[in-house]
């Protein structure tokens, strides 16, 4: 007893666990099956029109089975069987009368047959039509949702709506539309037909029905809050399973193999003693509906047979054995609906999880100004912003002009704002005050699409796509010509590396950049949007990982390409600060000093200290 105690509160422990994960409390309340049903299921009415009348003529099937019955032990068997011997023209009119129903009922059967296929087809297809339509708009929403949502969902979470909660969508139609619109007509008209043959022993049925319904509603709850918990379970088992894998080598050098294998293992055996727990909820429902039904299939049996051996009420054999048979009809949509009713649930947790997402704020609407050029200056004015995971603010009151052409660096400790004028100038986020002007209009007045194609923007840990070098290098401008990449591969000193590759510019890149090396992933992105010909462009401490010989010619380069181009470069190197026009220090997201090298170095300070820690002095 104190065993089974402990266990159910285990259970309980794991469900309330579940509920609070904060990652999965953003759902919005909407009507999600009308929504569903208005945006997904909309566009295949047709289908699912002709699905229906297939289903409907396939449900009604089953009564014409059962009146064959009849006709066959009432008008055909009873006859002869109360004839001691049967004359040659009786024989005969036995058997034509067996071989017409047997005709009948193959016909009957072959329809079946044929609305069955054209059901599963069509529900085949609506299901995969649907999951393509919800995995499109997720990836789309998600190139255009507000950089805030990465920043408190793991990624894995994110899968997790595209695979696992899509696809449970798209079983649940493939597997249950046909119950969805069959079942409800099968338990209406299977009723009325019983009560019209008679009302009598409908009524058992009519008194059996609530307790069967009384067993679903007092579980009904608890497979919502299982499913619910279940689900977001799932959700975090694939958060906690991508974040491991992209930190697999933090792991290894701490050595917690097995202290992840456990977090790991306790997940997967908590989604397994609640699936169980579904799953007992699932049998509980089948072991009510079959009690139910053999417990009024024999009270019927009992009552007909009881009234035709009387002979009461006018009943025949024929008549009780297509009651019978009428009744299955009557409590198989019962427990279909009800076993159905479990699965959406748990299909109802996942529509309103991908809901949640596509209902998630993208960034901020787009202006209607469109720039064919930013031939002007670049105008902070009295910008603060913080962002949604944090207090305290990364920029307060930031007020800043950059000329045309400019080229200023960015200069800071840790933390202080420098990478945040950067996500503001791409309206990656919005200022909470203030204003951003590009070419005097106002940043939010303008199309964020035509602004990044003349700003471009270089990492501090460049990204690479799995792919050949030649792709990712054209993945900014896919109708670059060869020359063109050759010719900005050598200004960025990729050119004769790449050359001495056995597939030269071919040659294929694994998942992020692994085999390259931490300056040769700077170059590539640095070369990739120097191939756009940007005309401005921000640089995140691009020469951090390069040799000192590889950087003075980077930074020979650079001055080059910047002719004519404004720059904002974030580092931390006197030598590349020292380079730009305008130098800017930014401290707890304040602008502390502004001025040129030889000014600076002059002033106490943040610059001050760096330049003697680098010997600049």
């Amino acid at each position: 007893m104190t065993t089974g105690r402990s266990k159910r509160q285990r259970l309980d422990h794991i469900v309330r666990t579940a509920l609070a994960d904060q990652q999965e409390q953003s759902g919005i309340n909407v009507d999600d099956l009308g929504r569903f049903a208005r945006e997904f299921l909309r566009p295949h009415r047709r289908a699912i029109v002709l699905t229906f009348f297939a289903l409907l003529t396939w449900a009604s099937i089953a009564y014409f089975f059962a009146m064959t019955n009849r006709y066959l032990i009432d008008r055909v068997l009873a006859p002869e069987m109360r004839t001691p011997s049967l004359s040659m023209d009786r024989r005969h009119v036995l058997i034509v009368g067996v071989l017409f129903v047997a005709g009948i009922n193959m016909i009957l059967h072959t329809i079946g047959m044929a609305c069955h296929w054209v059901t599963s087809f069509l529900t085949l297809r609506i299901g995969q039509t649907m999951a393509i339509s919800f995995r499109e708009r997720i990836a789309q929403k998600l190139d255009a949702l507000h950089l805030g949502y990465y920043d408190r969902t793991q990624t894995g979470r994110i899968i997790a709506r595209i695979q696992s909660d899509v696809g449970r969508i798209q079983n649940t139609i493939q597997g249950h539309l046909s119950q969805m619109l069959v079942e409800p007509f099968k338990l209406t008209v299977g009723f009325g037909v019983l009560f019209f043959m008679n009302w009598r022993m409908a009524t058992v049925l009519a008194v059996a029905a609530p307790v069967y319904a009384g067993v679903f509603i007092w579980l009904r709850p608890r497979i919502k809050r299982n499913g619910t918990a279940q689900s977001r379970l799932s959700s975090r088992l694939y958060g906690l399973t991508a974040e491991r894998l992209s930190a697999v080598q933090v792991v290894q050098v701490f050595g917690r193999e097995r202290s992840e294998l456990g977090a790991f293992s306790r997940q997967v055996h908590n989604g397994v003693r609640l699936a169980q727990r579904h799953a007992l909820y699932n049998q509980g429902l089948g072991f009510a509906a079959a009690s139910v039904s053999t417990l009024a299939t024999g009270g019927i049996l009992y009552f007909g047979l009881s009234a035709v051996r009387k002979e009461l009420h006018g009943m025949t054999l024929g008549e009780v054995v297509a009651f019978v048979q009428l009744s299955q009809q009557v409590f198989q949509p019962i427990q279909s609906l009800t076993g159905m009713a479990a699965v959406m649930q748990v299909a109802m947790v996942s529509l309103r999880r991908v809901f949640a997402l596509l209902d998630e704020p993208g960034v901020a609407g787009s202006g209607r100004i469109r720039l064919s050029g930013m031939a002007g200056k670049i105008r902070f004015d009295n910008v603060t912003f913080t962002y949604p995971t944090q207090t305290h603010p990364a920029l307060q009151d930031v007020s800043l002009d950059i000329q045309p052409a400019e080229h200023v660096a960015i200069m800071g400790p840790s933390g202080s704002g420098k990478t945040t004028i950067f996500n503001l100038l791409l309206r990656f986020y919005e200022p909470e005050k203030g204003g951003i002007h590009v070419g005097g209009v106002h940043l939010s007045d303008v199309d964020a699409s035509s602004l990044r194609r003349h700003v471009r923007y270089v990492q501090q840990e460049p990204f690479l796509f799995s792919g050949t070098l030649m792709e990712n290098l054209r993945y900014g401008a896919p109708q670059s010509s060869i020359a063109e990449i050759v010719e900005v591969a050598k200004q960025v000193e990729m050119h004769d590396f790449i050359s001495k590759l056995p597939e030269k510019y071919e040659t294929e890149v694994a998942e992020q950049g692994t085999g390259l090396s931490g300056g040769q992933k700077q170059r590539l992105a640095l070369a990739t949007a120097l191939l756009t010909k940007p005309e401005i462009l921000l640089l995140d401490d691009t020469t951090s990982a390069l040799d000192s010989q590889t950087e003075a010619r980077i930074r020979e380069t650079l001055s080059k390409v910047l002719e004519g181009r404004t720059s904002l470069t974030i580092t931390q190197r006197i030598a590349t600060a020292r380079n730009c026009v305008r130098i800017i220090v930014l401290e707890d997201g304040r602008i502390t000093q502004s001025g040129t090298h030889e000014e600076l170095r002059l002033q106490e300070g943040f610059y001050r200290n760096i330049c003697k820690q680098q010997d600049a002095l």
